[in-house]
């Protein structure tokens, strides 16, 4: 299977000033990423150059690929405000019950932050879920 992505070279900052390129692959269709690589500034020139097989490491998103080549959809509800505090979950996952249907799901911190006020008492949340592909017909 080949799917459409986007590949990713990029050289971070990190507090430790370790020198190392990262290269992360990501599903375009999902915007999920696929597999991240982290390989020394070194390796990677030598790599580029001509003298691959240069160690690395590399982690698998493996629990991304099952929707690998899935759409991802986008939606905003307006909720009524909490009046409990984050960590009481069961009473917001009471809230959601009813709009966590059909494969969407709540970006729950969107509950809890005052940027997503909307209104008075109420709250904007967004929402997301994967559809699969759809099959071209006709071809």
């Amino acid at each position: 299977m080949k799917l459409a992505g986007k590949l990713c070279i990029s050289r971070p900052n990190y507090p430790d000033d370790r020198k190392v390129i990262s290269i992360r692959l990501q599903d375009q269709s999902s915007g999920l990423f696929l597999a991240e690589v982290e390989i020394s500034a070194e390796a990677f020139a030598l790599a580029t150059t001509g003298l691959g097989h240069q160690d690395c490491l590399f982690e698998g998103k493996v629990e991304n690929w099952q929707r690998a080549g899935w759409r991802q959809e986008f939606k905003k509800e307006v909720l009524p405000r909490p009046d409990w505090y984050q960590h009481e979950t069961a009473k917001t996952d009471a809230l959601l019950e009813a709009y966590e249907l059909d494969g969407w799901v709540a970006d729950r911190n969107d509950l809890f932050n005052h940027h997503c006020w909307s209104g008075e008492n109420q709250v904007s949340v967004g929402f997301r879920r994967y559809v699969p592909p759809q099959e071209i017909k006709g071809t």
